[in-house]
Order: C-alpha cells, then structure tokens, then sequence
C-alpha cells in the first residue's frame, strides 16, 4: 500500500500505469479457461486485528454457501484466530516462504498450493499486490477488492472501501455477489461479563507510533491494582530485563507469550483488556471481552470493536484523523512528534476507565 500512496501522488503516472496494467490483466485473464468446481476459496493474508474483521464476511459466505466445499488461505496466526469462529471449512496455511519482497509477491509454491485445490470460485479478502499474484492465473471465478491498478483481473469487482468500518470492507466483497440475501452485518460478537475482575494491559501495537507507552501503561497498573487484580501481558523477549525488575518491585504481575494460542489463552482468562489500537484488542473482542483501546494517530471509527462494552479514549489534535483511517503521517510513521499520544495522560486514563468499569459492573449487576 506504501508503494500505490506514492504513486497517486503523481496523477498523470499512476494513470498511465493504470491503463496499461490492467489492459496486460485483462488478456491473461481472457486466456485462461475457465473451471466449473464445487470449491470456493477464500484469500485473507493478514495481520491479527483484520482477521477478526474478515470473520462477519466469511461468515455471510458460508451461510450462503452451505453446499460448497470452502477452503480458507491464510498465515498461521489468522488460522488459529478463525478456529475460534468459523466451523465446517478447511484450511490451507501460507507463510513468508511462499512469497517474495517482503510478503508482496507469490511465489510458485504458493500458486500451486492454490491449484490443488481447484477452485471454482475465489474471493479475495486482502486486495493488495501479494492475493492479486496468488490467484491471477487461477482458473476460477475472481471477486474480490483491490486498488484501480488490478481492478481487471477480477470477474467481480469493487474497489477498496475508505470508510468506516473495517468490518464492512469486507462485507462489501460477500455483498458483492449475495446482495441482501440475509441479514444485516453480524459483526457485533456477543460479551460475557464474568465476576472474576482480572484486567489485562497489551501495552504494544503493530509499530511505536501507535503506543501510549509501556512507562505510562505501568503507572496505570499501578493505580489500578489498589481494587483490582492487574496483569501486564507482552510478547517474551520485549520488555527490557530492568524494567521487568520494576514491573516485579512494583507487584504487579506479568506474563509473556510466544504464540498466538498463548496469548488467545491469557486473554480468555480476564475481565477487560485495555491495549492500543492492536490485534489483541479485536481478538478480546472475538472472545466475548470488554476492551477499554487507547487511540492516536489512527481513527477509532474504523477499527474500535463494535458494541457498547468497547470504549476508547484519545485526544484530536488538528493533525488527527477525521474521515481517514490514518493521519496524514501514515498513522504515526513519519510523524515526529507523536504529540497525540503524549498528551494523553494517565489521569485522564484512568478516570476514563474507572467510569467504563462502572458501566460494565452495572450491566452485569
């Protein structure tokens, strides 16, 4: 997505190459025969926030699909993470050695991998440069999202959705070919207050831009565990070993976790989690926890799981994002400041908090 924000820059140029990359996808398109197979594939190559997004839209595919053979391509991560909702489908893992560039492009094995299957309808969840090389010279039907640039090669097409949020970006693509044949999105997963008042604290995101800070989440800690049991979780190897002695001296407990299943067990186990704008956050959500999300330079109405028992807290500055999802900094990348994280304080927090908390024991008194 880096290298196409760049590109639009010069209008004339992505034009151009517009034009001519889709008229190349159009004829290898036109080329291949088509195939008539029972098996519909779907493609979702992500990150853990966006795999919880897609569930909705995978779900709206299978229920309308019930008798098809549905096969889900995906990372390791996102698999585990779709065990936890999705029933009556098989699944095929990829990983960094079936692609090239960084994840960008597909490598043979991973189109072969595809092959096997014998799909008769694809659709595409990720729409970027990596699931276009995986199913462009599949014999299946094509639907799916993607930018102006592959928009060609599928059978079925619309482009990427630039409003809240996440969740109906996927929708659109099951919407696509199943209009209004069931029900509105089922997107808001079901919350199960339990008594036991654990709170676990994920102090860390996909990058630093998107961080309150681990020094402030340990003073929030620390407030907190006057009236309630609080646990710091973090992925091993993070956290530097003084401030793991601080965080001991302190009392307040942590745990680390080395894989997905850890973390997805940790989490079963509390009453809220409060992290930043980051997957454990959605995968909470997935699993029927309130989540309490600290947000900066990304837009919450995009991505703050839906329902009332998911609050956040963040403070606009002229810089923040109104109707995109990420400032214009690219959510906090090339910013040099990180002012809108900085000024939330941890007062602030935690009175926030604290009332959320009130609200969350009232709907369960």
């Amino acid at each position: 997505m880096e290298i196409i924000n760049k590109l639009e820059k010069n209008r004339l140029l992505a034009a151009l190459i517009s034009r001519l990359s889709n008229l190349l996808l159009y004829f290898i398109r036109s080329v291949i025969p088509a195939t008539n197979s029972n098996t519909l594939v779907i493609i979702s190559l992500h990150k853990l926030g966006d795999t919880v997004f897609t569930i909705p839209a995978i779900r709206r595919l299978i229920a309308i699909n019930k008798d098809k053979r549905i096969v889900i391509f995906a990372f390791s991560d996102s698999i585990e993470i779709y065990k936890l909702a999705i029933e009556n489908v098989d699944f095929k893992e990829l990983n960094s050695k079936h692609f090239i560039f960084g994840n960008r492009i597909s490598k043979p094995s991973a189109r072969k991998s595809l092959k096997q299957e014998k799909p008769g309808e694809i659709y595409d969840l990720t729409g970027n440069i990596a699931s276009a090389s995986l199913i462009l010279f599949s014999r299946a039907k094509l639907v799916g999202m993607s930018s102006k640039y592959f928009k060609a090669m599928y059978d079925i097409y619309i482009p990427i959705r630039n409003k809240p949020h996440l969740v109906d970006r996927y929708l659109d693509i099951a919407n696509l070919a199943y209009p209004k044949n069931i029900e509105d999105r089922d997107a808001v997963f079901p919350v199960f207050l339990q008594s036991h008042k654990k709170i676990l604290i994920h102090p860390f995101a996909g990058w630093h831009a998107k961080e309150w800070g681990l020094r402030n989440y340990i003073q929030l800690a620390l407030q907190l565990s006057k009236d309630y049991e609080v646990e710091i979780i973090a992925p091993s190897k993070i956290i530097p070993d003084d401030i793991i002695c601080e965080i001991h001296a302190q009392k307040i407990g942590i745990c680390f976790t080395s894989t997905i299943n850890e973390l997805i067990t940790e989490i079963k186990k509390c009453f809220v989690l409060i992290s930043n704008d980051s997957g454990p956050i959605q995968i909470a959500s997935l699993l029927g926890k309130p989540t309490f999300s600290i947000y900066g330079p990304t837009n919450p109405t995009f991505s703050v799981p839906l329902g009332k028992q998911h609050k956040f807290v963040n403070k606009n500055l002229k810089c923040s994002p109104k109707d995109s999802q990420y400032c214009f900094t690219h959510a906090g990348l090339y910013c040099p400041s990180n002012e809108c994280m900085k000024i939330v304080d941890v007062k602030y927090v935690y009175t926030a908090f604290m009332n959320f908390v009130k609200e969350l024991e009232n709907q369960n008194a």
